[in-house]
């Protein structure tokens, strides 16, 4: 999880997840005072694997999801 320019990580993460996180510091940075809004926005209207920023942080990070389907 990241909030401005603080990553807080837990001990089961994403492979790359600190990449992940940094890039979303980037975007903090890219959109000011507003990403916690357009991420919500997103969030809400198309869920975490369709999240344009999540989309993002995992492209550039080749960040990968663990599949947790039984």
């Amino acid at each position: 999880m990241t909030i401005g320019h603080i990553i807080l990580m837990g001990p089961k993460e994403l492979k790359n997840g600190l990449m992940h996180e940094t890039i979303h510091v980037r975007q903090w940075e890219r959109y000011p005072v507003v990403f916690p809004l357009l991420y919500l926005y997103e969030l809400l209207t198309k869920g975490v694997r369709q999240n344009r920023f999540e989309d993002e942080a995992n492209t550039m990070s080749k960040s990968v999801y663990k599949s947790y389907r039984s």
